[in-house]
């Protein structure tokens, strides 16, 4: 039994806020984990951006598994939904972890934890869409 490709979710509206939400996932891994000194140490550390981290790559690789899913025609709506409105309050918790680590030490990592906050900001905003969009709302 071979595998159907479903090539027109790529140009559907969830296909492209998947795609923006794996590209803007792997720029936030790159910004957070650029000024460190190892993987480890640097990019998923204890604190409130080794939080914010650890929930952008976890997301990013489920992101992957559904846009895989979703491109091989698998019908997942329901686990899809559940993920989405989690990954929703996921991203508002690293959000709101980014924001109070920039107002409390302001040290700016040489400058890539703005841009990392507002690419943050972006995601979660994609999430409200594709939630909106699985329910029916947009």
């Amino acid at each position: 039994m071979a595998a159907k490709l479903n090539t027109a979710y790529l140009s559907s509206h969830r296909g492209i806020i998947k795609i923006l939400q794996i590209v803007f996932g792997l720029i936030v891994c790159t910004l957070l984990c650029i000024g460190s000194y190892g993987f480890f140490s640097g990019c998923f550390y204890d604190g409130k951006i080794g939080a914010a981290s650890g929930i952008n790559a976890v997301i990013v690789i489920l992101n992957i598994v559904f846009f895989v899913l979703n491109l091989m025609d698998t019908h997942n709506n329901k686990w899809e939904r559940i993920y989405t409105l989690v990954a929703l309050i996921l991203f508002v918790v690293a959000f709101a972890l980014m924001l109070w680590n920039l107002l409390e030490t302001h040290s700016y990592y040489g400058q890539t934890k703005i841009p990392a906050t507002v690419f943050i900001g972006i995601q979660m905003a994609l999430f409200i869409w594709d939630y909106r969009i699985l329910h029916g709302q947009a």
